[in-house]
């Protein structure tokens, strides 16, 4: 398990060199990824945030409600501190 955790800390390394997300950015929107989880009626709001402020493009986050992005983006912000890049 401590190595799935490894690989995942390298991938979210990876995201953050790549996307230029600043990593406070990216635990805000894994805090908003939990909270639409909790509420779906919070996706599209969360969506076109996401868009709007250019961290994704419309094509990245599907208009239908989409567990698997919101679940990847909220561990993202949840393995952050644990990292020690904030």
């Amino acid at each position: 398990m401590a190595q799935n955790i490894e690989e995942a800390k390298q991938a979210v390394r990876a995201f953050l060199e790549e996307s230029k997300i600043a990593p406070k950015v990216l635990q805000q929107v894994g805090t908003m990824a939990e909270q639409a989880i909790q509420d779906k009626a919070l996706y599209p709001m969360l969506r076109q945030q996401l868009i709007a402020n250019k961290l994704f493009d419309g094509d990245d986050i599907p208009e239908n409600f989409d567990y698997t992005i919101l679940a990847t983006l909220a561990a993202m912000g949840r393995l952050l501190p644990q990292m020690g890049v904030m």
